[in-house]
């Protein structure tokens, strides 16, 4: 899956986390609609699976915000977005090629009449 946008937000010290909960509550109160959010904490796995009573891997899928030492913000366009978008798109362009087209044939058209007149005026006169 690729991702429009990847953040990385450090969450050791107590600035930090100060910082990135401001950050996570403006980002929740003005997210756009449109897009999709992931949000993911990294930092040591296995130590905190280990003294949490698990395997080693116990944490490989995703590890509790609690231990977070870093987090990953995934912001991706939703898929319904990106299919409106593109069907605006291929309208766009079907209205352009269809205009083109009236436009081509009207130059045509006129260029026969124009031809025409001209033959009528040959032999009217």
């Amino acid at each position: 899956m690729a991702h429009a946008y990847r953040y990385r937000i450090p969450y050791k010290t107590k600035q930090e986390k100060e910082e990135a909960d401001l950050f996570f509550k403006l980002e929740e109160k003005f997210r756009n609609p449109q897009l999709k959010r992931r949000l993911r904490a990294n930092g040591q796995r296995k130590v905190h699976a280990i003294k949490d009573g698990l395997s080693a891997r116990g944490y490989d899928q995703d590890l509790p915000s609690k231990y977070a030492e870093e987090w990953r913000l995934y912001l991706e366009i939703k898929p319904a977005v990106r299919r409106k978008e593109l069907i605006a798109s291929i309208k766009y362009e079907q209205e352009r090629e269809r205009r083109y087209l009236e436009a081509e044939y009207r130059d045509k058209m006129d260029d026969i009449n124009s031809k025409y007149e001209n033959r009528l005026r040959y032999y009217e006169s």
